[in-house]
């Protein structure tokens, strides 16, 4: 009844890049090296409005940081999402609050977009696919996916998937093939990217994502076989965890 909170971070980085300077014959030396980072912290929210319908909200928090540069900006993102199995149906909006912008440490500003975005998904068997349309400014981009889950106790899924994206007011896009393991309330996710613009070409994914609850139910569980098979409630330890096992 109270909803759900979560945390979540992207970010992306390069390393050791180079800051140049030119030689009085027109030569490029290096001065030296600096790193590039950027940044999204993601605070949410979400709850069940009835028994098909889910909604969420995120203040999203943006921080970007390089050679003399330093920059930092928020907003806050809303959705919905239909489950009529085996299809869901979303919306999303992101950057809704008007005026948003990240503040660079000059003082100059950039506006943060507002973003519309719907999305789809359809499970046959082992696979589902998934659709998405997004209209930022300037364009409309398109989005598909298609996730293998060999069982529902499968300790593994497979994905691949095409993207498009905006990149110096062009749209470029992303093909993508990963692989996703289960362990309990861990997920560890691995995917290689190639892309037709230069930035996002030949990259590797890493990510974790760890589901708290899962661990409380597993070890409950396993308290509530501890406790099943002593000849009564012996202990005051036993006695307490008793009560999660009705």
């Amino acid at each position: 009844p109270y909803g759900h909170l979560g945390i979540g971070m992207s970010e992306y980085r390069v390393s050791d890049l180079y800051n140049t300077g030119v030689a009085s014959d027109d030569t490029l030396f290096v001065i030296d090296n600096f790193d590039y980072r950027n940044s999204v912290y993601k605070f949410s929210y979400a709850n069940v409005y009835d028994e098909n319908l889910y909604w969420g909200t995120s203040l999203s928090i943006y921080t970007n940081s390089g050679k003399d540069v330093n920059a930092n900006g928020s907003n806050f993102d809303l959705g919905f999402i239909y489950d009529a199995h085996p299809t869901e149906i979303s919306v999303m909006a992101r950057n809704i609050v008007p005026g948003g912008q990240v503040v660079y440490g000059d003082g100059s500003r950039e506006n943060l977009p507002f973003q519309l975005s719907t999305g789809i998904k359809h499970s046959i068997g082992m696979f589902s696919g998934l659709g998405q349309a997004k209209l930022v400014p300037r364009h409309m981009l398109y989005s598909g996916g298609l996730v293998f889950t060999p069982s529902t106790i499968a300790p593994y899924q497979i994905s691949g998937g095409y993207q498009q994206f905006v990149a110096a007011d062009e749209v470029k896009s992303t093909y993508s093939l990963g692989i996703t393991l289960i362990l309990g309330g861990i997920h560890l996710a691995y995917a290689y990217q190639k892309s037709d613009y230069f930035e996002y070409d030949n990259k590797n994914f890493f990510s974790v994502s760890i589901n708290l609850f899962s661990f409380i139910s597993v070890w409950t569980f396993a308290k509530c076989k501890e406790i099943s098979i002593k000849d009564g409630y012996t202990s005051k330890l036993s006695n307490f965890f008793s009560i999660f096992c009705k």
